[in-house]
């Protein structure tokens, strides 16, 4: 799996798109004297409002939130990854997702790395623990549905079956991994 992720240029392409979109609009919503309302025209004001509630108490005072909260993040990040593994067989539905996602994520944490907004402090704590390796998930289930995508389109001189069937083999150490 390892080697495939590494040479898979789908992968490349798909982490690339996330984290790098992922990285200006959180670069953008952290910098509210240089793009001012980014944030808030990306995610609208009542959800970053409610962000930034929803953490303002540390997560060790309430362990059933902090399980809630969890499940709730690992939910929505696995359901995006499944949207883009299952749109990438169409390859541009699954590049708009990916972009979208990225954006209004990277949107979220620039607006929550601003100074002052309350439970900054409690949401890095939270999302740095699992973040990292939800984020990675997207972008190879992505990775994996273009490859699925690729298969389907160009097809190597294969009939477009065997061409997809082989794009699927190559798609599942990647899948597998994310």
């Amino acid at each position: 799996a390892p080697q495939r992720i590494f040479s898979d240029g789908c992968v490349r392409v798909a982490t690339v798109v996330f984290f790098g979109l992922f990285g200006l609009s959180m670069v953008m919503g952290a910098s509210e004297a240089q793009f001012p309302g980014f944030a808030e025209r990306v995610c609208g004001s009542k959800m970053l409002e409610g962000t930034s509630e929803a953490f303002q108490k540390p997560l060790a005072v309430d362990p059933d939130s902090y399980t809630a909260r969890a499940a709730f993040y690992i939910k929505h990040n696995t359901g995006i990854g499944l949207q883009c593994f299952a749109y990438g067989i169409l390859l541009i539905p699954c590049l708009f997702t990916l972009a979208y996602n990225a954006i209004v994520l990277g949107a979220t944490f620039g607006y929550m790395s601003r100074d002052g907004i309350e439970g900054a402090e409690n949401f890095f704590e939270f999302v740095t623990a699992h973040g990292p390796f939800e984020l990675t998930a997207i972008a190879l289930s992505a990775g994996a549905g273009l490859r699925l995508g690729m298969g389907l389109f160009h097809t190597r001189g294969l009939s477009r079956v065997d061409s997809v069937r082989e794009a699927g083999r190559q798609a599942v150490p990647v899948m597998a991994a994310s």
